[in-house]
C-alpha cells in the first residue's frame, strides 16, 4: 500500500510541469517573487519567465543556471529542474527543423578562402595577446567580456549584481507606483515597466548603467538594508542618472556618518 502510495505521488509530480513545480514549492514557503529575487540575487522578472515557462530569450547556458539557482533554493532537485527545461527546448527546437538539412552551396574553394582567413587572425590575436603580456585581471572580468562580445548576452545577466566595495547590495526601491527605466552603456534596455510598491531592482553597478524616471520621489535608492536617500523630488523628471555616481554618493555619505558617530562616541564627556 505504501509503495501504491509512492508511485503515485511520483506521477503527480512527473504530470506536473517544471514551472509549476517551482511555483507551488515556492507558494508553499508562503515566499513571494521579490522575496526569492532578494534572497538568490535573480531578477524577478526571470523567476517570473521560469515559473510561466515563458524562457526563449535566454540563452540556453543562461537557463540552466538560472533554473539550477531557483531549484536549489527552493530544495528541489536542481539537476532535475534544469534538465527538464532544456529537454523543452531541445523539443522545440526539433520540431522547428527543416525535415531535410540543407545542403552547403558554397563552393569547396571559398571555404579553404575562409578557413585560411580565420586561422590567420587566429593566430594575429594570439600574438598581440602574447606582445602584451596577457589581460589583465579586469579585463578578464567575465561580466565585462561577455558585454563586449555579445550585448544580447548581457542583457541575459542582467540578474547578477555585483556587491560594492562595502560588500553591501545596491539597489533600487519603489516607493509607490511608478514608471522607471534601466539602460546599459550600449543602450541596451533592461527594464521599461511600472514597479510596484515595495518592488525591488539590483541594477548592475560599475558598468555605466543609468536610469531613467517620471517621478524621482516615488524611488530610493538602498544600500544594504538601509535606505540611502530618495531618487529626486516627488513628480521630478530625470533623465540617465548615474548608478554608479548614485553609489558612490550613498558609499560617501555612509562613510562620513560612521566618522562621525565614531568621533563623536571618543569625545570626553
Amino acid at each position: 500500500m505504501t509503495d501504491s502510495i509512492a508511485t503515485d505521488e511520483t506521477i503527480e509530480t512527473l504530470e506536473k510541469s517544471v514551472g509549476t513545480r517551482l511555483r507551488e514549492a515556492r507558494e508553499a514557503k508562503a515566499l513571494e517573487l521579490r522575496d526569492v529575487a532578494k534572497q538568490t540575487r535573480q531578477s524577478q522578472d526571470t523567476l517570473a519567465a521560469l515559473e510561466a515557462e515563458e524562457t526563449d530569450h535566454i540563452p540556453n547556458s543562461i537557463l540552466r543556471l538560472q533554473a539550477r539557482n531557483y531549484a536549489r533554493f527552493l530544495g528541489l532537485p536542481e539537476e532535475e529542474i534544469a534538465s527538464a527545461y532544456a529537454a523543452a527546448r531541445s523539443s522545440i527546437n526539433t520540431e522547428a527543423m527543416p525535415a531535410e538539412p540543407v545542403k552547403p552551396s558554397v563552393p569547396k574553394k571559398a571555404i579553404l578562402i575562409g578557413g585560411g582567413a580565420v586561422a590567420a587572425a587566429i593566430v594575429l590575436v594570439g600574438g598581440a595577446i602574447m606582445l602584451f603580456g596577457g589581460a589583465s585581471p579586469q579585463s578578464a572580468d567575465q561580466l565585462a567580456i561577455s558585454a563586449r562580445l555579445a550585448p544580447a548576452f548581457e542583457r541575459e545577466i542582467e540578474t547578477i549584481s555585483l556587491v560594492s566595495e562595502t560588500e553591501e547590495e545596491f539597489y533600487i526601491r519603489a516607493l509607490v507606483p511608478a514608471w522607471i527605466e534601466v539602460r546599459g552603456s550600449d543602450g541596451t534596455v533592461f527594464r521599461n515597466r511600472e514597479m510596484q510598491a515595495g518592488e525591488t531592482y539590483y541594477p548592475r553597478t560599475g558598468a555605466g548603467w543609468t536610469i531613467t524616471v517620471r517621478n524621482a520621489g516615488a524611488f530610493e535608492w538602498q544600500l544594504g538594508d538601509s535606505p540611502a536617500g530618495r531618487i529626486g523630488e516627488p513628480n521630478q523628471a530625470l533623465y540617465s542618472v548615474s548608478v554608479d555616481n548614485a553609489m558612490q554618493t550613498a558609499q560617501a555619505e555612509r562613510t562620513a556618518a560612521l566618522a562621525e558617530a565614531s568621533g563623536a562616541s571618543k569625545q570626553p564627556r
